[in-house]
């Protein structure tokens, strides 16, 4: 289980049929992924390279699907070679069961790699599936991975970091495998999960038994693990469970990079995305990048309130939108607007600025600012809840030219630092924070502006580490974004943790729609 390469498939970019499914490949930038010729039963062999320090190391050794039609079948199966799947040139492929083992039900996958560079990777798949039969359908859907952290499967060990997230470790590179559902009046409960020895895990999928998940195996290690998680319930006529999906984070910097998975932790590609606001009426546009490239946007109707900052305060590892009422000064999170509790809204001047996790405990918080005063607070957070209040030292800058612009580590210590922009000068500065928000220095960025005042720091976050191409690319190191003033153009500059400059590229398309009746909102 050592070597675990795979040579690149053909069918790139062809269907082929249930009875001839023998695979195929897919990549994108540095990374490939391969279903082996055995991916379609209990094997599951699969490859994912160009995630690892060593080009011929695959950290996948095994992943797929499996079911249980409950009340039928006695035992677990991996879904079978598919009636037709498809391997693209742009890093997608699918795989479609019209009648899934003659039960009707009629199942898709379709899974996607990111090239993350480091090097780094994710790879994520989703399933859907519908029930044309006339009668209920009791289910149970499995995903399995095998996966070698390093690429290699002696050392791993693995901890439940958080609900549906489990870290396969070794040394100091990691795996992250997370579960999710948009399943609506889908499956209960949502998902349980197992982790081992891979062999015993496999062991226990493949008996002649019935065997369900339930929440256990962890911690490991160290040793060749496996983990998978279960959702249960049952299929209605005509319906389904909407989507079911796996993200497999393959050394990305976190858990999370703030920004991203706007629309949905469906999309995460550990990216930030862009979220605009049109003053006009308020709606609100976000692009989803990969790097510097738009690959997929998309609007919403006009919110009750504005939308000020995202960031993800329902630790559900995707980011949601902050509203702030300019009326009432109500602030409220996320699609269904959830509200602040913990404190009343505070004067009209105050305004939301940045969030981040200030206090070290893995939760955001809201930093606020005075437009009267300029000074500076921080309210920590749990969740959506308010439970103190901490100040930044110093608690304001030298004049109203200075707006924070940006909460964020820009050097790597750990903790959450200021990124400043002078409105008169077209300067950045960095203040960077300990942990109780007290400044233990400060430097301006190299270089210290874009060329003239048009261009403006309108978010932080991490767009991927760049080319390089003036000083060594930083993976994992937050990025200023500007835009300007006059033509709403935007451009990245990729940054190391000396607040330098390491490359800089416009995105692609350079501008929205309209670009001088839009703004940035964040990530900030």
């Amino acid at each position: 289980m050592s070597t675990r390469g795979f040579v690149l498939a053909a069918l790139l970019g062809l269907p082929a049929t249930g009875l001839l499914a023998t695979g195929g490949a897919v990549s994108k930038g540095a990374v490939s992924l391969t279903y082996g010729a055995t991916h379609w039963t209990e094997a599951q062999s699969a490859g994912l390279q160009g995630a690892e320090a060593t080009p011929s190391a695959s950290t996948i050794y095994q992943t797929g699907w499996w079911y249980r039609v409950n009340g039928v079948q006695t035992r677990e199966y991996p879904l079978p070679a598919p009636d037709t799947e498809t391997y693209n040139l742009d890093g997608t492929g699918s795989a479609v069961w019209n009648n899934l083992a003659g039960f009707g039900l009629e199942l898709h996958e379709a899974f996607r790699i990111t090239d993350n560079g480091g090097p780094s990777a994710t790879y994520h798949s989703e399933l859907t599936l519908l029930n044309h039969t006339a009668s209920p359908i009791g289910l149970a859907i499995f995903h399995y991975l095998d996966a070698d952290a390093g690429g290699t499967f002696t050392g791993d060990s693995g901890v439940l970091a958080a609900t549906s997230l489990i870290r396969f470790v070794d040394g100091a590179r990691v795996v992250r495998y997370e579960a999710y559902d948009e399943s609506g009046s889908g499956p209960s409960p949502p998902h349980a999960f197992a982790a081992g020895n891979a062999s015993t895990l496999k062991t226990r999928l493949t008996d002649a038994a019935i065997d369900d998940l339930a929440d256990d195996g962890l911690p490991f290690g160290p040793g060749d693990m496996a983990a998978a998680y279960e959702w249960s319930g049952s299929v209605y006529p005509g319906s389904g469970w909407g989507v079911l999906y796996v993200n497999v984070s393959v050394n990305t910097p976190a858990d999370l990079v703030k920004g991203d998975a706007l629309p949905s932790p469906r999309r995460r590609n550990n990216f930030s995305d862009i979220l605009f606001r049109r003053p006009s009426d308020n709606s609100m546009l976000w692009w989803d990048l990969e790097g510097t490239q738009v690959v997929t946007s998309g609007g919403s109707s006009t919110p009750p309130s504005v939308p000020v900052a995202v960031d993800d305060f329902n630790g559900d590892r995707a980011s949601e939108i902050v509203y702030q009422n300019p009326a009432t000064g109500q602030v409220t999170f996320g699609a269904y607007q959830i509200p602040l509790t913990g404190a009343s809204p505070l004067p009209l001047n105050w305004r939301i600025v940045a969030t981040a996790d200030f206090g070290g405990d893995g939760r955001p918080d809201i930093l606020w600012r005075n437009t009267t005063s300029q000074r500076l607070v921080i309210w920590t957070m749990n969740g959506t809840t308010k439970i103190g209040n901490l100040t930044p030292n110093p608690d304001h800058a030298v004049d109203a030219n200075w707006e924070v612009v940006g909460a964020a580590d820009m050097n790597g210590d750990g903790k959450t630092d200021f990124v400043w922009y002078n409105r008169s000068s077209g300067r950045a500065v960095i203040w960077y924070l300990d942990a109780f928000a007290a400044r233990t220095g400060a430097s301006f960025t190299t270089p210290m502006a874009a060329g003239d005042a048009n261009w403006r720091v309108v978010a932080v976050g991490d767009w991927g580490k760049g080319s390089g191409a003036e000083r060594p690319a930083v993976d994992g190191a937050n990025d200023l974004l500007w835009r300007n003033a006059t033509t709403g153009r935007l451009v990245i500059w990729h940054m190391n943790l000396a607040a330098q400059r390491t490359s800089g590229g416009f995105t692609s398309p350079d501008a929205p729609y309209q670009p001088l009746d839009i703004e940035v909102v964040g990530p900030r």
